[in-house]
């Protein structure tokens, strides 16, 4: 008898072999229900399983692709690491040789500093034979023209010859101050404002007039007067010029020729100036 006449009998009319059958098909019946629940339990679980399993490969993914991002971004770092050390020791070799050009130019200019001591030195000695053959130079000119006053108190030079005046022994004496502040002017060595042409008594001044030309001014008198008192005083001014270059205040004024210029040869003579 199966399992489906079997429900459908009475009890009453069952035998007793019948009823064991009934029962162990009961028991077989919830035997068979009990593994399907846990079929179905298995099934939810398995069901459970593969979704975590596949949340967790999505997880894995994302880790791999963040893990791929910062692999590429240390490739990127390594690389520019590698750049910045090839640059840094590029620029080391460039400062060694750098220190190196240094060392060398320092060598360099500790030689050249001793030669600068020695050829100083020797300038020094220089100076001082210039300043010395200067001094004697302004005393055989002094002694050769004489500037001095005489018995009556008048400025003159050379033995009585005076520049004040009009005549020709006025223009025999401004040429021969002309020779003495150009040889002063030359011991110096400062170039003057106003340059002389020593011509004896027809020496000039060269003047640059209103147009901008440089023309000689006579140092005697001609037809236009007023150019004589123009070259006189421009000769003071060229005596005040060495003056100053001294240190010393000029007279500016052409009356007082003679004394600027004793004055002027005597502060070269005693002075130690040179350039």
């Amino acid at each position: 008898m199966d399992a489906k006449h079997a429900g459908q009998l009475p009890v009453a009319a069952c035998t007793p072999s019948q009823l064991t059958e009934l029962f162990r098909l009961e028991k077989l019946l919830v035997e068979r229900r009990a593994q399907t629940d846990r079929l179905r339990a298995a099934l939810e679980l398995t069901r459970r399983l593969e979704q975590q399993l596949s949340l967790q490969q999505q997880r894995i993914k994302r880790k791999q692709q963040q893990v791929s991002s910062r692999a590429y971004l240390v490739e990127q770092a390594s690389t520019l690491v590698d750049h910045r050390l090839a640059r840094h020791a590029e620029q080391r070799r460039l400062a060694n040789r750098a220190s190196v050009a240094i060392q060398k130019t320092c060598d360099l200019v500790s030689r050249q500093a001793v030669a600068l001591r020695q050829e100083r030195i020797i300038l020094e000695d220089l100076r001082a034979m210039l300043a010395k053959e200067r001094s004697v130079k302004m005393t055989q000119v002094m002694e050769i023209f004489d500037i001095s006053t005489d018995d009556g108190g008048m400025w003159c030079l050379c033995g009585g010859m005076r520049v004040n005046g009009e005549g020709e022994m006025a223009a025999a004496g401004l040429g021969a101050v002309c020779r003495v502040l150009d040889l002063a002017a030359r011991y110096v060595a400062v170039p003057l404002r106003f340059p002389v042409v020593p011509r004896g008594s027809r020496s000039a001044v060269c003047v640059v007039n209103g147009s901008g030309i440089v023309e000689l001014v006579p140092l005697f008198v001609t037809r236009k007067g007023d150019r004589f008192v123009l070259a006189k005083k421009a000769l003071a001014t060229d005596i005040d010029q060495l003056l100053w270059a001294h240190g010393m205040d000029g007279a500016g004024d052409a009356l007082l020729l003679l004394p600027g210029l004793l004055q002027l040869l005597m502060a070269i003579e005693s002075s130690s100036f040179a350039t």
